[in-house]
């Protein structure tokens, strides 16, 4: 019964380091606020209020970066946004540098920003 205990114990360590240090080496660049790949801004000026996700990845690509806010004075209200050019940190709103599209919750464009800090 040690042994096996002993084993398990092992077995738990590895994973956990193993686990430590794979996402400790991508945690960066997948938290860290910072560049994405650019959008072309002929592309952006093709987005209009009312377009399903679908058609704003055909026309943008896939999006670097995707996150919720809370809307109103509840939290059952949410956007859901895509930040394109710039990535936002995980607990803040919007990057300044960032395109960013805003969806309801019928996943339709609802609102657009282009940045407002370059």
């Amino acid at each position: 019964m040690g042994k096996m205990y002993f084993k398990n114990f092992l077995h738990l360590i590895v994973i956990i380091l193993t686990s430590y240090l794979f996402f400790g080496c991508f945690a960066d660049v997948l938290l860290k606020p910072g560049p994405t790949n650019n959008i072309n801004p002929t592309d952006w000026e093709k987005i209009k209020i009312g377009m399903s996700k679908e058609q704003v990845k055909k026309i943008l690509g896939d999006y670097p970066s995707q996150k919720k806010i809370s809307v109103g004075d509840s939290d059952k209200s949410t956007l859901d946004f895509w930040e394109y050019n710039y990535r936002s940190s995980p607990l803040s709103g919007p990057n300044p540098k960032a395109y960013v599209v805003f969806f309801n919750e019928e996943g339709l464009v609802c609102n657009l920003r282009a940045p407002i800090d370059n």
